[in-house]
């Protein structure tokens, strides 16, 4: 492997990364908008904790999809850094930033906090 295929791989990977984040939001933001669009209160109310085990178990997958994908784009900037010519170990270690998860997983438990409390304040019981 040369220098330019490890860095097509971390650049992938950081695609893969993306993606996981943009499924995040979109079901999220979804889940939400469905849940604020039901007229039946009741129903929801009924259905609130399946919604909200379904939710945690996605988020679950999707955080450790997001640590497992940039736990290897921090090997493939090492491989890449190490192939790098001397001199521009800089550089490259700038252009191909990776992710700590000190970065990462307290904004993903943070927003999936958020996400249930609006399940819940969604799904509450309709005034009788």
């Amino acid at each position: 492997m040369d220098f330019r295929d490890a860095v097509g791989l971390v650049l992938q990977d950081g695609d893969a990364v993306r993606s996981y984040w943009n499924f995040w939001i979109g079901l999220s933001v979804g889940l939400l908008g469905l849940l604020a669009g039901m007229k039946d209160k009741d129903l929801a109310h009924r259905l609130r904790p399946v919604v909200l085990t379904g939710f945690i178990l996605f988020a679950g997958s999707n955080l450790w999809a997001l640590y497992k994908t940039q736990e290897e784009r921090l090997a493939l900037q090492a491989l890449a850094l190490g192939l790098a010519r001397p001199g521009n170990e800089h550089s490259v270690a700038m252009a191909l930033s990776v992710s700590r998860p000190f970065q990462y997983v307290p904004v993903h438990l943070l927003s999936d906090i958020f996400v249930c409390v609006g399940i819940v304040r969604l799904t509450r019981r309709a005034p009788r």
